[in-house]
């Protein structure tokens, strides 16, 4: 916590700096502009009745590039130094202004409404067509700690199931006469706000392949202008028990995964299990350029599947111990998806097995949508198949493990240390400082010697 606090001090401390820096750059910048580099003067051009003076505004125009070039990076960084804790959110429609510092405002979560009694879970089980998430309800672990349920019902399975096109799911939420929940405020992804049913809308499937792996993928607007994503990856040669383990491995998943700044798990005394898959905890997301990290406090409730897979749903939430947002960051307030590993037949003619992940995800971090938007369309494969990547090195590296021992949540797995791992990702971030200064201060150089 110490040293939160003073990584939160010393980016207060930057922060502050840069705002004053900035201003008096773009005045001296524009000051030099206009007077020393002689925009202010001699204007307009005489041209033809005096070849010097022409000259040198040709001149004058032929260094415009540099000119505006270095305007605009002065211009960043003190944009960057205003909008502060909040990154790029704050400039443009949609972007909150104010700092976000505090816990997540209770819109994250779900509306009151009664959740599934055992009773009615048990009434559904004849609905079931095998490994489906009507099956994976019978078996869901009741050490769930209270204040876990109430985060993630059990009724959010049964939304997932609909959503991935389950007709177990859907007949079992018409026979609980809860048939319309999906789209609505109390439901799993919240509130549909564009127009039609969910059903409808859905974009054309987009489907990928390479050798190990095939990506499908499909989205419908859902709202604030943000689209809700459906994806279906099928992995070849691996088992469900496998790929759950390596999924739920968090501390592999820092050494592999660029986006995770930091994770955390949020310790729940009423668990049974403090190494159980299903939890509450705090996670940040790393953001490419001057777009700050964003935190998302969330609650994890995985349910087990027969073959080794499971059904799991994350979704922002509440917590007593989860801390306050620190400095320089911007805290997601609303953010869920749902995802099933399970068996699954060979797209590619292999005779071994495979296993299918499909999944549901929402996100609203809290930037412009047009840009969220743009980056999701290449973003979500990119990131499949940097997970098949390290999954095939994760199996390397766990070779000795039995099927039995990963089917067992919390099941621990080789690796480096977690300070080799803290050492190297902290060498990795000075390196990428190091190259991203040199870049830019090559660019000013060589449009300040070359374009004159």
């Amino acid at each position: 916590m110490n040293g939160a606090a003073g990584k939160g001090g010393m980016g207060g401390v930057t922060q502050g700096a840069l705002a004053l820096v900035g201003p008096a750059l773009l005045v001296g910048l524009f000051a030099w502009l206009m007077l020393v580099d002689g925009w202010a003067t001699g204007w307009p051009p005489t041209g033809a009745e005096d070849e010097g003076e022409g000259a040198a505004w040709s001149q004058k125009v032929r260094r415009l590039p540099r000119d505006l070039l270095l305007l605009a990076l002065l211009a960043v960084l003190y944009l960057r130094s205003r909008v502060g804790g909040q990154g790029w959110a704050g400039l443009g429609p949609g972007g909150d202004t104010g700092a976000s510092t505090g816990p997540p405002s209770r819109r994250s979560l779900s509306r009151d409404f009664e959740d599934l009694t055992e009773e009615e879970i048990r009434s559904v089980k004849h609905l079931s067509s095998g490994n489906d998430c009507v099956s994976a309800l019978q078996l869901c672990n009741a050490n769930h700690a209270s204040r876990l349920r109430e985060a993630v019902p059990n009724v959010f399975l049964l939304h997932l199931g609909q959503l991935l096109g389950e007709k177990s799911a859907t007949k079992a939420l018409q026979l609980l006469a809860r048939g319309g929940e999906v789209g609505q405020p109390c439901a799993l992804f919240g509130e549909l706000q564009e127009k039609g049913p969910w059903e409808s809308g859905w974009s054309r499937p987009v489907v990928k392949s390479q050798r190990g792996i095939t990506f499908e993928t499909t989205k419908r607007r859902w709202r604030n202008g943000l689209y809700l994503y459906k994806t279906t990856t099928i992995l070849e040669d691996c088992s469900p028990a496998k790929f759950r383990a390596f999924n739920m491995d968090t501390a592999s998943r820092k050494t592999w995964d660029w986006s995770m700044e930091s994770w955390q798990r949020i310790e729940e005394p009423l668990d049974d299990d403090p190494n159980a898959d299903s939890c509450f905890y705090l996670h940040e997301a790393r953001m490419p350029g001057p777009i700050c990290n964003r935190v998302y406090g969330c609650a994890r409730r995985v349910w087990d599947n027969s073959d080794g897979g499971c059904y799991w749903i994350t979704k922002s939430a509440v917590h007593p111990s989860i801390p306050n947002t620190k400095p320089g960051t911007v805290r997601v307030d609303e953010y869920t998806s749902g995802s099933v590993i399970r068996g699954a037949r060979s797209r590619q003619g292999l005779s071994t097995p495979a296993v299918e992940l499909s999944s549901v995800y929402f996100d609203d971090p809290k930037m412009r949508p047009l840009a969220f938007n743009l980056a999701m369309k290449s973003a979500l494969w990119v990131a499949m198949q940097a997970t098949e990547r390290a999954f095939r090195q994760w199996l390397e590296n766990n070779d000795v493990a039995t099927e039995q021992e990963l089917r067992t949540p919390g099941h621990p797995v080789r690796g480096l240390p977690e300070s080799a791992r803290n050492a190297g990702r902290r060498r990795k971030g000075r390196w990428r400082k190091v190259v991203r200064g040199v870049i830019f201060g090559g660019v000013a150089f060589v449009l300040h010697k070359v374009v004159k």
